[in-house]
């Protein structure tokens, strides 16, 4: 006598074997999901940090308008002043001698040239002519106010103590970091030229590996709004 056993069985038990596969190929695709996710974030990061730097840092209208906004200038002025009288005491001079020397208006103009022109790769001369010029007035005029003979103070030494000042003065106003600016500039442009397509077509790529490891396309979708977010 010959016993059978139900089909059913049978089925039950082979469904049950092809189902530890199935969801071993879910998590292997998960995890690399997950990977791809995290790569993804960091290429979508570096983009935008590029774009940031470009469009902030290499900004050249906004760097002149935050000099602009700032009390550079103003304290131009004053650094200039206090060093100016520094000199003068030691040549018998006092401070009235830097009377309508330092020039707001000037300084301004002069800065923003200045600034202007190397940022595009320029070289540029500040004026101090304005500065020599009433510096020379007014020391001749403390001179011969005060009954002073060529003895005391000589045309030599005079122009010497005045083009001190102008050194200073043309220092103080302008900023060495900014003479490497334009080279940076760039060498960052090119950077972006070719990081944000390369970065770009690698987030397309990734982009494509998601949906591809994904059967619907919604999972897809969320995986991208991680890296997004991320």
């Amino acid at each position: 006598m010959q016993i059978k056993f139900p089909d059913l069985m049978f089925q039950g038990l082979t469904v049950s074997h092809k189902e530890v596969p199935m969801k071993e190929n879910n998590r292997l695709s998960t995890v690399i999901c997950v990977i791809v996710s995290f790569i993804l974030s960091l290429f979508l990061t570096l983009i935008t940090y590029m774009l940031a730097t470009y469009f902030g840092l290499f900004n050249k209208a906004l760097l002149l308008d935050a000099m602009n906004k700032s009390s550079f200038y103003e304290s131009v002025i004053l650094y200039t002043a206090k060093q100016a009288e520094d000199l003068a005491i030691p040549a018998g001079l006092d401070e009235s001698v830097f009377e309508n020397v330092f020039s707001e208006n000037i300084t301004y103009k002069e800065g923003k040239a200045y600034l202007t022109s190397t940022l595009n790769g320029e070289n540029y001369s500040i004026d101090t002519s304005f500065v020599k010029k009433q510096l020379t007035i007014n020391i001749n005029k403390f001179i011969s106010d005060h009954g002073y003979g060529e003895e005391d103070y000589d045309q030599e030494s005079v122009d010497a103590f005045v083009d001190k000042i102008c050194s200073i003065y043309a220092s103080n106003l302008s900023v060495p970091y900014l003479s490497y600016y334009k080279g940076i500039t760039d060498m960052f442009t090119e950077v972006i030229l070719w990081g944000i397509p390369i970065l770009a077509a690698l987030c397309i790529l990734g982009f494509l590996i998601l949906i591809k490891l994904n059967r619907w396309f919604h999972r897809a979708l969320r995986y991208i709004a991680y890296s997004f977010l991320a």
